[in-house]
């Protein structure tokens, strides 16, 4: 997902971490759900829908908070300020 939206593909970009949150999800995956879900993030808000990007950017913190992850709540928090 990261490499699509490296190159400005959002769609495919989208398609890819929805594929890969989902996946995270049925495998009990947290920190890729976490990290799918704030790259997703910056994909909505490269898309003007910064309502779902600021929605996705809280399930990641929960995630990390849940998880008492603190690399990746840090990796969340460096997302953020730019959504």
């Amino acid at each position: 997902g990261e490499c699509y939206l490296a190159v400005n593909n959002l769609s495919n970009a989208e398609l890819k971490l929805n594929s890969i949150i989902d996946f995270a999800k049925k495998q009990g995956g947290a920190y890729y759900e976490a990290k799918g879900s704030y790259v997703l993030a910056k994909v909505k808000a490269a898309q003007n829908d910064h309502k779902n990007a600021k929605s996705l950017i809280e399930h990641a913190k929960k995630i990390a908070a849940d998880t008492n992850d603190k690399a990746l709540a840090l990796e969340i928090k460096k997302v953020e300020k730019d959504i």
